[in-house]
């Protein structure tokens, strides 16, 4: 199969704040000669301040030796990331940053990915992994377009992989097949007790409180984010729980809710579901990350919703 160069526009969706957290056990056993390999894929849905939607997909197969991580390797790839302890908050400066030393870990090709939804099928290309220090090598599958119909938010999808590389001793190729069911949109959201909007205005103050419509499952996080001049700020919540309150100083001082300042404010709902593989695949992890932007500053005065739920 023929690989293209990653290009600047398909990184956007490693450079996006990825998040993720597991609903459920990941324990799996390991080939104690080859390791075990794992399906994953992540989809994110934004809804910009200006109301546009995109959406990107990127799967992989992740095959790892037995002395090494599959969660750190997940990680290094763009299928995992930290997130903050539900009820904790912290900037890009104060979080850690793990790293996998993934000397015997490869991204394997397939002959065909794809994810098939309410929307139509969804088609994925492959693209080389931009090496970071020869730690990880192979290919990842990402989006061809950023359609944002082609990925509805609230929807069953199914992930299909076909071809997929088997040990090098082998001449056998794996499938994968996993079908999961997306949280649907943030709704009946409210910003210092303005209804979401492309643009929020509020008063200068220490603390920021939102609240939302629950997903109805128990299992999905909220994640707020807040990007501006000394970089991003984000704390988690339970989604279940229907409101959050935002701490605007952070470890380090910062004092994110003065007067004046300004920044991208993103909610995030985010599911991640971990289900036992079949065969030689070990375990399928599909997350969801479906985000509300709105452009918030603070100045005291208030902005009447110009994108309504």
């Amino acid at each position: 199969m023929r690989t293209h160069a990653i290009s600047r526009a398909s990184l956007v969706i490693f450079g996006t704040f990825l998040l993720g957290c597991s609903v459920a056990a990941e324990d799996y056993e390991a080939d104690p000669d080859v390791g075990s390999t794992h399906a994953a894929v992540r989809i994110q849905h934004v809804t910009s301040p200006s109301g546009e939607t995109r959406a990107d997909a990127l799967a992989g197969f992740v095959r790892v030796a037995v002395s090494e991580s599959a969660q750190e390797v997940l990680t290094l790839a763009g299928f995992k990331a930290e997130l903050p302890p539900k009820g904790e908050c912290f900037s890009d400066a104060e979080a850690s940053r793990p790293l996998a030393i993934a000397t015997d870990a490869e991204l394997l090709e397939a002959a065909a990915v794809r994810l098939e939804t309410d929307g139509g099928i969804h088609e994925l290309a492959p693209y080389a992994f931009p090496n970071v220090a020869d730690l990880l090598r192979g290919v990842v599958y990402l989006s061809r377009d950023r359609n944002g119909n082609a990925l509805p938010m609230g929807a069953t999808y199914t992930l299909f992989g076909n071809g997929i590389e088997s040990d090098e001793n082998s001449n056998n190729t794996l499938e994968v097949s996993s079908t999961q069911p997306s949280p649907p949109p943030l709704a009946r959201v409210l910003v210092a007790g303005q209804p979401w909007s492309g643009s929020i205005s509020a008063s200068p103050a220490p603390v920021l409180d939102l609240s939302w419509e629950p997903s109805g499952d128990g299992n999905d996080l909220v994640v707020v984010t807040i990007e501006g001049e000394d970089g991003y700020y984000s704390c988690t919540f339970t989604d279940g729980d229907g409101f959050g309150t935002v701490p605007l100083i952070t470890h380090s001082g910062v004092e994110l809710g003065l007067a004046g300042r300004q920044g991208l404010l993103s909610l995030h709902r985010i599911r991640s579901l971990v289900e036992p593989g079949s065969g030689a695949i070990a375990q399928v992890r599909m997350t969801f990350d479906f985000v509300l932007q709105s452009q918030l500053t603070f100045d005291g005065a208030s902005v009447s919703s110009d994108h309504p739920e």
